[in-house]
């Protein structure tokens, strides 16, 4: 079934889902960062204190004890910005970075098999699309954990008649398209109006074809020269 939103509700799923996006972002900095920091200040604070003690565990060794902690904080920040965007993506491409994200979402999801086609060029692909692309795939992914329960999933990208198509397949459990776009479960609504909506802006065509038992495949296509 095709997928569709009218546009004032689009637009309300959309900031919503933003808000929510914002909220996550911000406990993950508090419930990590921030706790973190707050160890290493209260560490510090206690080297401070006891400086001038005969009975102070030395100043090196306690510095050291450290050091584990900061590095601790240092991969939480770049877990996180690799999720907001990753630094692949300006470095080296769209096609590197989909490469990337699919080893280590197979590492963090082993019972799902991914199977990637890509059949263009990282130079036949416009520049303001690529963050486009890794969003979609980005929620697609995210979904097919969430919801699907399937065991294997197709990422398709290819130039055709002119047009960019990007598809998303998986075997899983399935949905019925309408129930969800009028609102039957909110969650997964506002991923698919935010992929949706991310693909529309930026000038291509969306698709979902999914029902009960046959998985669900996610289609979006732009023009390109």
């Amino acid at each position: 079934m095709l997928f569709s939103f009218r546009g004032d509700c689009l637009s309300a799923q959309l900031m919503t889902a933003q808000e929510k996006e914002r909220a996550l972002i911000a406990m993950e900095l508090h419930d990590s960062i921030g706790q973190t920091l707050t160890a290493i200040k209260f560490t510090l604070e206690n080297i401070i204190v006891n400086a001038d003690s005969p009975s102070a565990t030395p100043s090196v060794e306690a510095l050291s004890a450290l050091v584990p902690t900061v590095q601790s904080a240092i991969e939480e920040v770049r877990r996180i910005c690799a999720s907001l965007r990753p630094s692949l993506l300006d470095d080296f491409g769209i096609l590197v970075t989909l490469s990337w994200f699919c080893r280590e979402f197979q590492k963090a999801y082993p019972q799902i098999h991914i199977e990637q086609n890509i059949f263009l060029e990282e130079e036949e692909i416009p520049e303001h699309l690529k963050i486009v692309v890794f969003r979609i795939v980005q929620e697609a992914l995210h979904n097919v954990v969430k919801h699907s329960r399937a065991h294997s999933i197709t990422l398709s990208l290819e130039k055709t008649d002119s047009r960019m198509k990007l598809d998303i397949q998986d075997d899983g459990q399935g949905f019925h398209v309408q129930e969800i776009a009028s609102g039957g479960d909110p969650q997964r609504g506002m991923g698919l109006a935010g992929m949706k909506e991310r693909t529309e802006l930026s000038g291509g065509s969306f698709t979902i074809h999914s029902s009960r038992e046959a998985g669900t495949v996610v289609t979006a296509s732009w023009p390109i020269p």
